[in-house]
């Protein structure tokens, strides 16, 4: 028998407890290393705070996509973006992780030390320094943050508002896309502009034009494993156990896949260009990734973010199967914590430096309080949202009737 939407409430809401006592351990550890250990405290943090940003920002962008292209998988997963970016209220995850880069900020002189105080004889920097000079990297990071919310809030209304009164006129329909639209442009450029900016800089005599391309996709397939993950979980419960079918989780699991083969691609194409060019002051941020463990983890991401998720994932059977389905949304954020380990820990060696990865008991615990936290709010948003969890009035949702397969003919991938 299935569940009512109440029952599903308030087991987010049981979840959302969970999710908070893990957050305050993880900042509990994180406070007594920022004591004992600052310089390694500042060195997870900044590894924690990526995982997260990332996943946040990648809902943002799934948000933005689906306006723009209407899909029933969109739909029913529609809360899941809004409870993971802005819910309505100022404890929303997208709130949050602008409050939680105050860390950061204050950490700023051991981690862009390098830039911020460069030397006069480094002519790399100097050349560098009309962006990064730390009043224009402030102004950015303002920029970053406000744009992201107001974006958020804006769809969040605009959408709400669709669904209440039910109003299809083009004008309404159009400014959301034109809207999403345009917002998706600069979206993907400032999430391009932040990456570099707090990740990239952290190694600033580097540069890629495809690293922040890599972080959003990362970010993208995080976003939707997390919301698969979520929809298996509610599916069980009304109002998804209405709606959801084996076409919505086939959607939903192609998506995983698309991307996946992307990131690959992505990947593998800087490090070509890299690799081919063979420039000192390109090559040396590849030359950190490739002693001891740090090789090993480097070619487990081939295997574990690409081989084996398209090999699984190409297979029909993944993506139809709700269960199947969830398993892999759980491994491929587990293997995110794998891809930024390995992009921003090394960040802190020398080139050539052998041994470990620079694995530290802080970088559990900075995801752990950090992601703790986030997932305390997005399950508290959902528990506490009045809105129906499924937006079934919305207009554009009168065409998906209610637990068909009308792919079970077919053999698409």
């Amino acid at each position: 028998m299935n569940g009512t939407s109440a029952e599903l409430q308030n087991k987010y809401a049981r979840m959302s407890k969970t999710a908070m006592i893990a957050g305050l351990v993880g900042v509990a550890l994180l406070a007594v290393g920022w004591v004992t250990q600052p310089d390694k405290f500042y060195e997870s943090y900044i590894f924690g705070y990526a995982y997260w940003i990332t996943v946040t920002l990648g809902l943002i962008g799934w948000t933005l996509l689906h306006n723009l292209t209407a899909g029933k998988w969109g739909f029913t997963i529609r809360r899941f973006l809004q409870a993971g970016t802005f819910n309505g209220s100022a404890l929303s995850p997208l709130i949050l992780m602008a409050v939680l880069f105050l860390p950061i900020i204050i950490g700023s002189d051991h981690l862009y030390g390098t830039w911020m105080d460069a030397k006069p004889d480094d002519h790399v920097l100097a050349a560098k320094a009309f962006y990064l000079n730390e009043p224009f990297w402030y102004a950015r990071l303002i920029f970053y943050f406000l744009f992201w919310i107001f974006l958020t809030m804006t769809l969040r209304r605009l959408l709400l508002k669709e669904e209440k009164t039910l109003d299809t006129t083009r004008s309404n329909m159009r400014t959301i896309q034109r809207l999403s639209g345009g917002g998706l442009v600069l979206f993907m450029l400032t999430v391009n502009f932040a990456m570099t900016d707090w990740m990239m800089s952290l190694e600033p005599h580097w540069f890629s034009t495809m690293y922040g391309i890599i972080f959003l996709i990362g970010g993208a397939i995080s976003a939707i494993a997390l919301c698969n993950g979520m929809t298996v979980t509610s599916s069980s419960y009304s109002p998804f156990s209405k709606y959801l079918d084996t076409k919505t989780y086939h959607d939903l699991g192609n998506l995983m896949f698309a991307l996946t083969v992307f990131w690959a691609y992505v990947s593998f194409s800087q490090y070509m260009i890299i690799w081919s060019a063979n420039i000192g002051e390109e090559a040396g941020w590849f030359l950190k990734r490739i002693t001891g463990w740090k090789e090993v983890i480097g070619y487990g991401l081939l295997v574990f973010h690409f081989i084996f998720p398209f090999l699984v994932l190409i297979q029909r059977k993944w993506k139809r199967d709700p269960q199947r389905l969830k398993r892999m949304a759980l491994y491929i954020l587990s293997v995110h914590f794998l891809d930024m380990l390995w992009q921003i820990k090394p960040a802190f060696q020398e080139v050539g430096a052998t041994g470990d990865l620079n694995f530290h008991w802080l970088d559990i615990a900075a995801v752990l309080g950090i992601g703790g936290l986030w997932l305390w709010l997005f399950l508290s948003g959902l528990a506490k949202m009045k809105e129906p969890l499924l937006p079934a009035h919305d207009p554009r949702m009168r065409g998906a009737k209610p637990v068909v397969d009308d792919h079970a003919a077919t053999a698409n991938v």
